[in-house]
């Protein structure tokens, strides 16, 4: 990661303190314990700040603990967005729709049986899923595996969108 930093105009810092503390109003920063963040690559190009970094946190204890490993991906940019979660349906989110916590349905019914989705703002869901998009994570969700937009490595395959 430090050659990558290093031609690419990039500054490196192998232990970079908390820096996730900084996005912790988000996931999966705000999950588990013994949070540490490592291998920063940050800098500037086409005029977007971008951070690197490797992200671990752990979850459970004695010989039900579990060590949570992201590679991080941050871009920094001017413009604010609505929180959104997409992720595919099981039985934690079923659950979730019986206590009240509704997801969004689509006009798809593959879509919505196959990936539940919540935003604090519904008309920016349907406007960012679209047809289009709806085709793309219906066919990516699968081989891609586990990823979000901010992580691409994900345990529960969430997008998980960063905002302020």
């Amino acid at each position: 990661m430090s050659a990558f930093a290093l031609q690419n105009g990039f500054s490196f810092n192998a232990y970079p303190g908390d820096i996730h503390e900084k996005y912790e109003s988000f996931k999966p920063f705000d999950d588990g314990h013994s949070r540490r963040s490592s291998n920063l690559v940050h800098g500037r190009r086409d005029g977007i700040d971008w951070s690197l970094f490797d992200y671990k946190f752990v979850t459970g204890s004695g010989k039900n603990q579990q060590t949570h490993h992201y590679g991080i991906v941050l871009a920094e940019i001017d413009v604010v967005l609505s929180q959104m979660r997409i992720r595919p349906e099981g039985f934690s989110t079923s659950s979730l729709a019986v206590v009240g916590f509704d997801d969004i349905n689509f006009e798809s019914e593959e879509f919505s049986r196959k990936f539940y989705v919540t935003a604090t703002d519904r008309k920016f869901a349907y406007d960012l899923i679209h047809p289009k998009m709806m085709e793309y994570l219906m066919a990516a969700a699968e081989p891609i595996g586990n990823w979000a937009a901010a992580s691409f490595s994900c345990p529960d395959r969430s997008i998980t969108r960063l905002t302020n």
